[in-house]
This record gives C-alpha cells, structure tokens and sequence, in this order.
C-alpha cells in the first residue's frame, strides 16, 4: 500500500488479493539433470554389488558398541563378534583382527553403519556425536587397503532400513516405514 494503492478492508496484503500485482513465478537455479539420477544408479549398483558378492561382512560402528556380522549367499547371518566401541585407532584394528580371524574371501564387500555426520561418498566418518574422537575417519580406505574388496559406509538408520527392505520383514515391498 505505499504505493498510494488503496487497500480494502479486510485484506492482510495476501497474495490473492486483486488491488496487488502479480508477483513473479518462482524460479529455481537450473540443477544438473544428471546429479539425481546417477546418485540413484550409484545406490542401485551398489546394492546389486553387495547381493553378487558371496559374502557380505557387515560392521556397526556405535556409540558404546561395534558388531560384526557376516551374510552368505543365501540369506545366512552370522555374527561374529561384539565388543565396546573405543577410539578410532583401537576399534579399527579390532575390527580387523575378527575379520583376520575369519578369512574372508577375495572380492569381499563390506557394509559399513555410522551414525552421522559421515561423507558416504568418500567412505569417511566425520565427527558423530557419540563418537568422540572419530574426526575424518577413512574407514572404508582402511577395510579396503586390508582385505580388497570394496566398502560401503552409509547412515546406520538407512542401512537398518534397507538391510530390513532387502533381507527381512520389508522384503517384497514397494514402500515401508522404518
């Protein structure tokens, strides 16, 4: 209205009102077409990836506990071990001596869950909360350099939801809630 324009009654300057000018359509910056779509064929050739592989070995990086897990051909689980999370240094080199112990195959992948902040793209664990200390962890570049193979590392919620998708009571589904 400090345009000299008279305002009815009633009216809370409000889009729709016809006294006002249209404003100009929302545009958004042009995003590269590509970015969703290969992120997605990223994922998808990733999980087909970890379903060839013979064997899947599994790590859960917590705040006050690591487990290791393995998942055969087959759709067998098997964990191997547990035991308390401490810095990164001790719990990386743990995690290798139960892997050691079990002599995975070549062509292994792993699967690994953090919780966040995580750089999943680079393998690397940021700075977590609960995890004091596990600043720019490169914990795929670790896993990889030991065995071979190729490591995934992914938020621990989404990996719990798509291991639930794929393997347990998600399993055939379209969509589901986790």
């Amino acid at each position: 209205a400090t345009t000299g324009t008279r305002v009815p009654s009633g009216c809370a300057g409000t889009p729709a009102c016809s006294h006002l000018p249209s404003p100009p359509p929302l545009t958004r910056a042009p995003r590269a077409a590509s970015t969703r779509k290969t992120r997605r064929t990223t994922q998808r050739s990733k999980l087909a990836f970890l379903v060839r592989t013979s064997v899947v070995i599994g790590i859960d990086i917590g705040g006050t506990k690591t487990s290791i897990s393995c998942l055969r051909r087959g759709g067998q689980v098997c964990e191997w071990n547990r035991f308390p999370t401490g810095g990164p240094d001790a719990t990386l080199n743990q995690i290798a001596r139960v892997i050691e112990r079990h002599q995975p195959p070549r062509g292994v992948a792993f699967g690994i869950a953090c919780g966040g902040p995580l750089d999943a793209a680079r393998g690397i664990i940021l700075s977590p909360p609960n995890l004091p200390g596990w600043n720019r962890v490169r914990v795929t570049k670790f896993l990889v350099k030991h065995f071979g193979g190729q490591a995934f590392l992914m938020n621990d919620a989404n990996a719990n939801a798509l291991a639930e998708w794929r393997f347990g009571a998600g399993r055939g589904s379209r969509s589901m809630i986790f």
